[in-house]
């Protein structure tokens, strides 16, 4: 899985991609906006600040939580209809360590 979330000011992108690297094929859909002009307030690292974006038919988000064990964590929530053949994808992923 590959999540985007952009604001280049004239353009906000955002993208959900599924990459297969067994049957070596991906498939990727980048809904665009016009005109975002920071409205979308990313924050400057991915350290702190929550994102949360949706538009016609999907969502993502990226949010600071804990873990049921204590442990800070990130949770990458996602969804968008008619991904792939028709077929909708969504999934959550729970990030606890940092890569070293």
């Amino acid at each position: 899985m590959a999540l985007t979330v952009d604001d280049n000011g004239y353009m906000g992108l955002d993208s959900i991609s599924f990459l297969n690297f067994e049957e070596v094929w991906e498939k990727t859909k980048s809904p665009m906006c016009l005109f975002p002009m920071g409205k979308r307030a990313l924050p400057p690292t991915s350290v702190t600040g929550d994102i949360a974006v949706s538009g016609k038919g999907y969502h993502i988000s990226y949010t600071h939580s804990m873990t049921e064990a204590g442990e800070k964590c990130r949770v990458l929530d996602f969804h968008m209809e008619n991904f792939l053949d028709g077929k909708p994808i969504s999934g959550t992923i729970t990030l606890t360590k940092e890569p070293e």
